[in-house]
């Protein structure tokens, strides 16, 4: 893949990760819905354990653009907005992948 490895590489490690995750959490978010989206909205792209600690499940393109706001806002991290805890770590890590996926993806300055 001349000239795409990278986002190639990116693309499936974020696929891997993002159906780990999804199977990790899909008995306890059976019947469930995402915490940040409307359920009329609602994709069917499977839920993720959001936090640990209290138990909120979402889909991880929604913890994504929750994440990308809170970069944009200066936040240090993605936390559980009802308890403050970090989030899963199957879900911290389908996250990771999927913002290297969409860096991989973007052009490359040619400053660097």
């Amino acid at each position: 893949r001349a000239g795409g490895a990278e986002q190639y590489h990116a693309e499936k490690k974020a696929k891997e990760a993002t159906a780990e995750a999804v199977a990790a959490c899909a008995a306890d978010a059976a019947g469930k819905d995402c915490f940040l989206c409307p359920p009329e909205l609602a994709s069917d792209e499977g839920l993720v354990r959001a936090c640990g600690r209290c138990g909120e499940f979402a889909h991880v393109s929604c913890l994504m653009e929750r994440s990308r706001v809170a970069v944009v806002n200066s936040s240090q991290s993605l936390k559980c907005q009802h308890c403050g805890a970090a989030v899963d770590k199957h879900t911290s890590l389908a996250i990771s992948w999927r913002y290297w996926k969409r860096l991989a993806s973007e052009p490359k300055s040619e400053e660097h």
